[in-house]
């Protein structure tokens, strides 16, 4: 999995989570999930290295390292069937 944080400004996650979903059907992408972090993180998940590298230079997001494994949603790594 690739993981990428978007910072959001307060009061925009609605507006910013269809764009995002937009630019998502464009191009043909599907993400593994996602979880609010805090008010104003976004975390993507991705099963595929490019599509979540220009994901993040469209939405100015920036690649999370996975090692030690990241937590979405307070469950441990996701598995290949993580919902």
């Amino acid at each position: 999995m690739f993981f990428i944080d978007m910072q959001l400004v307060p009061g925009d996650l609605a507006a910013r989570m269809c764009e995002m979903r937009i630019w998502l059907d464009r191009h043909n992408v599907e993400t593994s999930g996602f979880s609010l972090e805090d008010r104003t993180t976004v975390r993507i998940a991705f099963r595929v290295k490019r599509e979540a590298e220009a994901f993040a230079v469209r939405f100015a997001g920036r690649e999370i390292p996975t090692d030690p494994p990241i937590r979405l949603r307070g469950r441990p790594a996701p598995s290949p069937l993580w919902p």
